[in-house]
């Protein structure tokens, strides 16, 4: 079950959902869904809950939920290949080998708000912005905050580690910030290319590929593919994009015609 850790300790879910500030708009992504201890708070109180499973036998016994609550959906998949539907918030206790995947999916896609159970060392990790390429990306559309530490007996079986209740709320993001997050949307692209796309939000074509193609950035960092980009040169990129695409993405600026 992919390192799945399923809670025992209702207060928990309850804590989980309490925190995840749940309304009745609210079309709710769950993934890891397990045996439903989770998914049937977030029942109560949302418009719709997408409980994601891979386990075949779990996806029955949520079905069997779903009979009670007519707003669940139980969709039995693997998350890394599935067709999300159209939702507002992530509120899980996910499989621990897919925390980063599930994080870096929702950030790319519409950056929803967040309230995962995910390992401490991890949710301490991602509150220090520059510590890995992860937590950079992650601070770059929200406000990341440990609310509650759980102990490994919540669980069963119970992990080998701590695990945080980490809520993850969207911000309002700068143009830097957005133009980051658009050239890491461009994964399989060159970061020169990459960048050129996402300036083009904010100036006219021609003048984000003189923005590119002039700035301090070398041919090391802007003929490699994002994916393929180490922390350290992002950090060159954002640093190039907080002071060279700041003036021209701010004041208005173009290039002579």
């Amino acid at each position: 079950m992919m390192d799945q850790h399923f809670l025992v300790d209702e207060d928990v879910s309850r804590t989980l959902v309490g925190l995840a500030e749940i309304s009745s708009h609210d079309r709710v992504l769950e993934v890891g869904a397990g045996y439903g201890t989770i998914t049937k708070y977030l029942a109560e109180s949302a418009e719709k809950v997408y409980a994601v499973e891979k386990d075949g036998r779990l996806a029955r016994h949520l079905r069997g939920l779903a009979r009670r609550y007519p707003n669940i959906e139980v969709i039995h998949g693997d998350f890394t290949s599935i067709r999300l539907e159209d939702f507002s918030k992530v509120v899980a206790n996910p499989p621990f080998q897919l925390v980063e995947h599930l994080i870096t999916r929702v950030l790319l896609l519409n950056q929803a708000p967040m309230a995962l159970i995910i390992p401490q060392p991890l949710a301490a990790r991602l509150t220090q912005r520059t510590s890995t390429l992860l937590s950079l990306k992650t601070n770059l559309a929200y406000h990341i905050e440990v609310k509650k530490v759980l102990e490994p007996n919540v669980y069963s079986p119970p992990p080998k580690r701590k695990t945080s209740i980490t809520i993850f709320k969207p911000k309002t993001m700068t143009p830097t910030e957005e133009v980051m997050l658009e050239m890491f949307r461009q994964a399989d692209k060159k970061t020169r290319n990459a960048l050129k796309t996402a300036l083009s939000r904010w100036m006219p074509r021609r003048d984000a590929e003189k923005t590119v193609e002039l700035s301090p950035l070398t041919d090391r960092i802007l003929e490699r593919r994002v994916a393929r980009l180490s922390l350290g040169m992002v950090l060159e990129v954002m640093a190039v994009a907080n002071q060279h695409f700041y003036q021209r993405i701010h004041e208005g600026w173009t290039w002579p015609r």
